[in-house]
C-alpha cells in the first residue's frame, strides 16, 4: 500500500511541475496589450486585437492563429502572411542599452530606461539599464525626460515609439529628436524590432543623412 501511495504522489507531483511549467511558457509568449490595434505573440503566430477603453487600459481579444507552414502573425495590415520577419512586430521581452541616456520604453508609456556607462567601461560600450515606472496616472514625457504626460496621451494609445514597418527604418523621437530609433532584428527574436540611441547634448537626429548634427540656434 506504501509504495503505491507513493507511486500516485510521484505521478501527481511531476503532472503538477508539467502543468506550471507549461503556464510560465505561455506567460512568456503572450504579451500584454499596450497599445492599440493589432499585437502578435513572440512566436509570431498567434494575433491580438487590443481595444483601447482609456487610461491605458486595454481590452485584449484572441483573433487568429496562423497554422500554415511559413506564414506569420501580422501586426502591421492584420491575418498571416508569408514569413517577412518584418511585420509580426511582436514586444522584446527585455530593454537593452546600447547608448547612455534616459529612454521612453518602446511599449509602455508608463515605463522609461536610464542608461548609464559602466565604471569599469571607459568607452561606455556596455551600459548597465535601470527600469522606472511612473506613479499613479502619469505617463513618462521625453522631452523633459520626466512624469508629466496623462494616460490618455497618443504615446499610451498608440505607443511611445512608431512601430517598425520595414527593415532599417530610422527616425527622431517627435517629442525629442535628441533620441532616436532604428528597427532591426537579430538571430535572438524571429521579428523586427525597435532600438533606441540618443545623440550628444545639443545634436540631434537627421535620419537623411544618418547623423547626429548640432542644434542650430539663431
Amino acid at each position: 500500500m506504501s509504495k503505491r501511495i507513493a507511486f500516485i504522489v510521484l505521478v501527481l507531483g511531476s503532472f503538477i511541475q508539467t502543468t506550471v511549467s507549461t503556464e510560465n511558457d505561455q506567460t512568456t509568449d503572450e504579451p500584454d496589450c499596450m497599445q492599440m490595434g493589432y499585437l502578435c505573440d513572440r512566436k509570431c503566430k498567434t494575433q491580438y486585437i487590443c481595444v483601447s477603453t482609456g487610461s491605458h487600459s486595454f481590452n485584449k481579444i484572441k483573433a487568429l492563429t496562423c497554422s500554415i507552414t511559413n506564414q506569420t502573425c501580422d501586426a502591421i495590415n492584420g491575418g498571416c502572411r508569408a514569413d517577412d520577419g518584418v511585420t509580426c512586430n511582436a514586444q522584446r521581452e527585455k530593454f537593452t542599452c546600447l547608448s547612455p541616456g534616459t529612454f521612453p520604453d518602446p511599449y509602455d508609456c508608463t515605463k522609461y530606461h536610464i542608461c548609464n556607462c559602466s565604471e569599469a567601461q571607459a568607452d561606455c560600450n556596455i551600459t548597465l539599464n535601470k527600469e522606472y515606472v511612473c506613479p499613479g496616472n502619469t505617463a513618462f514625457n521625453p522631452s523633459d525626460n520626466q512624469c508629466t504626460l496623462k494616460l490618455s496621451d497618443d504615446s499610451c494609445i498608440h505607443g511611445p515609439v512608431p512601430r517598425c514597418k520595414n527593415l532599417k527604418d530610422n527616425a527622431a523621437l517627435e517629442n525629442n529628436p535628441q533620441i532616436y530609433y532604428f528597427c532591426v532584428k537579430d538571430d535572438i527574436y524571429p521579428f523586427v524590432y525597435p532600438q533606441l540611441f540618443q545623440c550628444p547634448k545639443n545634436f540631434h537626429y537627421n535620419s537623411e543623412k544618418l547623423a547626429c548634427e548640432v542644434v542650430k540656434t539663431s
